[in-house]
C-alpha cells in the first residue's frame, strides 16, 4: 500500500477502511517507508524518542516551578519510568516491540506530554504563540491517533483547568488557561473526526460493538469491575516501585532556586495530589470503559495467557456475509467459539 499510493493512500486506508485513524496512518507510513529497515528498528528509535521526551518534560516541569535537583536525577526518573513503561506489562510484545501497537497505546502518550514542553519553557510572546500551535497540532493529532491518549489528555486538561481556579491571577494563569482550552478543542475535534469516520464504523462493525451502549447500568458496572482487577494487577506488580521510588528520591532532593520566593512548596501540594489522583482513576475507568465492548473478558489476558483468543492463519478474515476463509480462529483450547467470538477474534488480528 504504501509503497504503490504513497501516504496518501496510507491514509485513505485507514480512514475509509481500517479503523479511521489518521495519525496512525501517518506513524505507520513513517516507519514503513523504511521497508523491513524501519520495523526492525522501530523499538529502539521508539524507546529513545519516548525515553527523549519524558527526559524534556521532567527538565522543563523543574525549571517551570524554580526547582533544581541533582546533576543526573532527571534522567535516572525518566529512564525507570520508560523502562517500567514497555517492560512491566506482561506482553512487552505489544508495547514495545510490535510498531503497530506500540505507535497508538505507547508512543501516543509521550507525544501528548511532550506538547506540553514548549509552555512549560515559553518566556515571550512568540514562545507562547508557539506553545499554542504545538497544543493545537498535537491535540488534533492525537485524537485521531489513539482514544485512550484523548481520553486521559482532555481529563489532566480539565483538571489543570480547575485547579487554575484556585492560582493566583495572572500571565502565567491566562496563558495555562488559553493553551488548555487550545488543546482541549483539538482533541475533542480528532476524536470526533476519528469516530464519525468510515473506517471507525467499519471496525465497530468488525467487533459488533455498533450497537453497544456503553452508558447502560450493566456496562458502567462492567467497567468498573473491569478496572478494579486492572488496578489490583498493578499495585501488586512490584516493578512499577521503580518509577514510584525514584519519583519520591526526586522529590526529597529538589531544592528551591534562589531566585524564587513564594510560599513552601509543602503547603501547595495536597490538592494537586487529589486532584492528579482522582484524574488518574477517572481516565483510566473511561478507557475501560470505551474499550471493554470491543475485548470482552480478554481484554487483560489478550495474547499473554492460555484461553486467549488467537489465530495461527495470516489470512483469517471474516465478512458480515461470509464465515472465514481461512480455518476459524479458535480458543488455546481448541474448542470453536460462537459465530459472535470468531468475529471478535477474527477483527482482533487488525485492531
Amino acid at each position: 500500500m504504501l509503497r504503490d499510493e504513497g501516504v496518501s493512500g496510507m491514509i485513505g486506508k485507514f480512514y475509509l477502511h481500517d479503523n479511521g485513524r489518521i495519525g496512525n496512518a501517518l506513524l505507520v507510513a513513517l516507519y514503513g517507508a523504511w521497508g523491513v529497515t524501519g520495523h526492525q528498528w522501530y523499538a529502539t528509535v521508539s524507546g529513545l524518542l519516548v525515553l527523549g521526551l519524558v527526559w524534556a518534560v521532567i527538565a522543563a516541569a523543574l525549571h517551570a516551578a524554580g526547582r533544581t535537583a541533582p546533576r543526573g536525577l532527571p534522567l535516572l526518573v525518566a529512564a525507570m519510568t520508560v523502562v517500567a513503561f514497555f517492560f512491566a506489562t506482561p506482553n512487552t510484545y505489544k508495547t514495545f516491540y510490535w510498531p503497530a501497537s506500540s505507535v497508538s497505546h505507547t508512543v501516543a502518550p509521550a507525544l501528548a506530554a511532550g506538547a506540553v514542553i514548549p509552555l512549560l519553557r515559553a518566556r515571550s510572546h512568540r514562545g507562547r504563540i508557539l506553545a499554542l500551535c504545538v497544543a493545537a497540532m498535537t491535540g488534533l493529532f492525537i485524537g485521531t491517533l489513539s482514544e485512550g491518549t484523548a481520553i486521559v489528555a482532555a481529563v489532566s486538561l480539565c483538571t489543570v483547568l480547575l485547579l487554575s481556579l484556585r492560582s493566583q491571577p495572572g500571565t502565567a494563569r491566562t496563558q495555562t488557561r488559553l493553551w488548555c482550552g487550545v488543546a482541549l478543542t483539538a482533541v475533542v475535534a480528532g476524536v470526533v473526526i476519528l469516530y464519525t469516520s468510515p473506517g471507525a464504523r467499519i471496525r465497530r462493525d468488525r467487533f459488533d460493538t455498533g450497537a453497544t451502549s456503553i452508558v447502560d447500568t450493566s456496562a458502567l458496572a462492567d467497567a468498573l469491575r473491569t478496572f478494579g482487577d486492572i488496578l489490583g494487577t498493578v499495585l501488586t506488580t512490584w516493578t512499577y516501585l521503580g518509577p514510584l521510588t525514584v519519583g519520591v528520591l526526586l522529590g526529597l532532593l529538589l531544592r528551591k532556586n534562589d531566585l524564587v520566593k513564594d510560599r513552601p512548596l509543602r503547603s501547595r501540594l495536597l490538592l494537586p495530589a487529589l486532584a492528579s489522583l482522582a484524574a488518574l482513576l477517572l481516565s483510566g475507568y473511561l478507557c475501560t470503559l470505551v474499550t471493554l465492548p470491543a475485548f470482552g473478558n480478554s481484554m487483560m489476558t489478550y495474547g499473554t495467557a492460555p484461553g486467549t483468543i488467537t489465530s495461527s492463519s495470516s489470512s483469517c478474515c471474516l465478512s458480515d456475509s461470509a464465515p472465514c476463509s481461512a480455518p476459524p480462529c479458535k480458543p488455546m483450547d481448541g474448542a470453536p467459539p460462537p459465530q459472535r467470538e470468531r468475529r471478535r477474534c477474527c477483527a482482533l488480528r487488525s485492531a
